[in-house]
């Protein structure tokens, strides 16, 4: 059973979204998963893209942060000092529903399967991912339409994802 970050009340307290605070104090999200390491809350929100006033919710990657919009509840992607985010999820329900579809298809194929497989398994991913949050789905620079394409081009063969799953589970 994954292990959940959750926010406390007075942690929570920045969120003016009465959805993500809720969430985000009894649901949490996944400490560690495929695409997604949870940050401590820290209350501490920034601006990005266009007056968003978001919190960080995680990193990807070292600098590329999952963002909460603290107004709106929906999820951004963007790299750490940059003021420019791209569309993730319309709340934390639907990012952490991607989230446990991407983990839970992995492994996705072995880096020999070659285009067709990649293809298959990206078409598959996309089915899901985009009927979980069609309009976030579609905009542009959407990260889930951006996965999609990484997977479909071979970048998500076991052999490439050496950080999944972590070492103790192993």
């Amino acid at each position: 059973m994954p292990d959940y970050v959750r926010w406390s009340p007075d942690q929570a307290g920045v969120l003016l979204h009465e959805g993500a605070r809720a969430f985000l104090v009894e649901e949490g999200l996944p400490r560690r998963s495929l695409l997604f390491q949870a940050a401590g809350p820290t209350g501490h929100p920034m601006e990005v893209r266009s007056g968003h006033v978001c919190v960080v919710l995680g990193a990807y990657d070292e600098g590329e942060l999952f963002l909460l919009d603290i107004e709106q509840g929906r999820i951004l992607f963007g790299a750490e000092g940059f003021n420019d985010a791209s569309p993730v999820n319309a709340s934390l329900e639907l990012f952490a529903q991607c989230l446990a579809v991407t983990e839970g298809n992995f492994p996705y194929y072995s880096s020999g399967d070659g285009n067709a497989k990649f293809l298959a398994v990206a078409k598959r991913l996309e089915q899901v991912l985009s009927a979980i949050d069609p309009g976030t789905y579609r905009l542009r620079g959407s990260f889930w339409k951006t996965f999609v394409h990484d997977v479909s081009i071979g970048d998500f063969s076991i052999e490439d994802v050496d950080w999944w799953p972590p070492d103790s589970d192993r």
